[in-house]
């Protein structure tokens, strides 16, 4: 091969190196500009996204997961109950009702991925009293009708993560006390709530 033609394959070779570099370098730009902007829009969970809403889950007295019914729930601190699941009969339509209490102990929380894969859940009804929701407490659930209690006062990043959108979601409280609701970050499905 004479010099001429070995001096033009060595700069094709090298363009296309420096073309691939610079293709890598814009595609990671893009990842970064993307990744920053998903950031803060509060779609990344990192405990609290939004410094302006303080969430604070519920501490858990111990890890003893206990038993009633259909529920699964957890003694917290204050003497109260989380529930972290419920498995009830498969069948064509469900609809659970949370009762007000479990062991003789309030329920004040639902936790994370409470009813997570409950496919033929179709109705909710969360009772006065609890004022905490956990994230992704409905995933994987479809056209569902929720009843939010007038108690509630936090509903975690994400708590709607990996679950269709409700057909209707219901707050048996005011306009009013529905905006003092803390709500993190994640939730846009809740600007559809009806209120009392």
């Amino acid at each position: 091969m004479s010099r001429r033609k070995e001096k033009i394959v060595n700069t094709q070779k090298n363009n296309r190196r420096a073309f691939v570099i610079l293709l890598v370098t814009a595609a990671v730009a893009v990842i970064l500009v993307v990744l920053l902007l998903l950031e803060q829009n509060g779609v990344f969970y990192r405990g609290q996204t939004n410094p302006e809403i303080q969430i604070i889950a519920p501490e858990r007295a111990d890890d003893v997961l206990r038993s009633e019914g259909i529920y699964q729930y957890g003694l917290l601190k204050d003497g109260t109950v989380m529930l972290i699941s419920a498995s009830p009969e498969e069948g064509e339509e469900i609809s659970i009702t949370v009762p007000e209490t479990l062991g003789g102990y309030r329920v004040t929380a639902i936790g994370q991925s409470c009813f997570a894969l409950l496919m033929d859940l179709k109705t909710l009804v969360i009772p006065e009293g609890v004022t905490y929701i956990g994230r992704g407490f409905l995933y994987g659930t479809v056209n569902i009708t929720l009843y939010l209690p007038s108690s509630l006062s936090q509903i975690e990043t994400l708590a709607f993560e990996g679950c269709s959108a409700p057909d209707e979601i219901r707050y048996a409280g005011t306009a009013e006390q529905w905006a003092a609701v803390r709500k993190g970050s994640g939730n846009s499905v809740l600007s559809r709530v009806v209120t009392s």
